[in-house]
């Protein structure tokens, strides 16, 4: 089996078996790692997609680079002013990139509605 597959079989045992059994702060300790484990799940499953945000960054910033970097001078020219004229391309990339981290840390928030957004919209759960 997979990290993956060992995770998810160990999370769905604890939560189904262990999680009944417990109460009060030993449950919410529980169910905080159960989380842990779910969400590290996610993040090594979606390491193969991770390249889709440098890919981004570098066309909308016009050169290559290190995520980090790249990440930073997208904020500075942010700040400056210097993207404004590319204000869709700039809401298009931070749209894709939140609903990627949403995607690992906690999928349900995108039930209130971020994924089906118009472009350049806030949201507003219903």
């Amino acid at each position: 089996p997979t990290a993956v597959e060992l995770l998810e079989v160990a999370s769905s045992e604890l939560d189904r078996y262990l999680v009944p059994q417990l109460t009060g702060l030993d449950r919410y300790r529980l169910k905080v790692a159960i989380n842990l484990m779910r969400i590290v799940s996610r993040e090594i499953s979606a390491a193969s997609d991770s390249g889709e945000e440098l890919r981004r960054l570098e066309v909308l910033l016009g050169h290559s680079g290190e995520l980090a970097s790249l990440n930073s001078e997208l904020c500075l020219r942010i700040r400056s002013g210097d993207l404004d004229e590319r204000r869709s391309d700039v809401v298009e990339h931070v749209v894709a990139t939140g609903r990627e981290r949403l995607l690992i840390a906690n999928p349900a928030y995108l039930d209130v509605g971020f994924e089906s957004a118009p472009v350049g919209r806030s949201v507003s759960p219903s």
